[in-house]
């Protein structure tokens, strides 16, 4: 992405969500002034986000420690959402920091920060290892299946309809479950407080 041609005079542009009714891409330039730049990209971030939250809607305590490719005060951040210390799958903001000053957040595709999410529990009423169980039976895997070969993962599973976002999303806490046993590769998401299969992926190995 290259700088807009605006002759020297501050730009900003905006893109609303029709699915959230909010803002999933911002883009200012400069933004000297507004933020100090000389600070560290990581800071640099999070002073764009407090200082637009009501904006963009999106509260800065809901995002993790991001995973970041930077170089001084420029570089690609993406945060991760956190709802009530469980990631939301596929949830966070990406933040670009380019050298000549300008400020843009995308929540275009993947990652797309969810703003309402309301769960009345994070507690799971199945354990991972009775996941791991009704994936394996949801499948016919033999009752033997070694446990050990599944990975787990308690995550907040946003249920957008098709295509995704077509609708107002459904949130369920659910193991993310992937049983690790060739020659395929078996994902499957539990709902974690009814045991039911919400989505399964099936991918075979020749």
């Amino acid at each position: 992405m290259y700088p807009p041609q605006t002759e020297g005079k501050p730009y900003a542009s905006l893109h609303w969500s029709r699915s959230t009714g909010l803002p999933d891409q911002l883009e200012l330039e400069p933004v000297e002034g507004l933020i100090d730049t000389s600070k560290p990209a990581e800071q640099i971030a999070m002073d764009f986000l407090n200082k637009w939250r009501d904006l963009l809607g999106i509260d800065p305590a809901d995002l993790g420690k991001p995973k970041t490719v930077t170089e001084g005060s420029f570089g690609n951040l993406q945060y991760p959402q956190i709802y009530r210390g469980v990631p939301v799958l596929g949830g966070g903001v990406m933040i670009h920091i380019y050298p000549w000053k300008s400020v843009e957040l995308r929540m275009v595709g993947t990652p797309t920060y969810y703003p309402n999410i309301h769960l009345t529990t994070t507690q799971p009423v199945y354990t991972a290892e009775q996941a791991v169980k009704i994936a394996a039976r949801f499948d016919e895997i033999p009752p033997e299946y070694d446990p050990v070969k599944a990975q787990t993962n308690l995550v907040i599973y946003p249920d957008c309809g098709y295509p995704p976002r077509a609708a107002p999303c459904n949130f369920h806490l659910a193991w993310e479950v992937y049983l690790l046993d060739p020659p395929g590769f078996f994902g499957y998401f539990v709902d974690a407080l009814t045991g039911q299969i919400i989505h399964d992926i099936n991918t075979t190995v020749n």
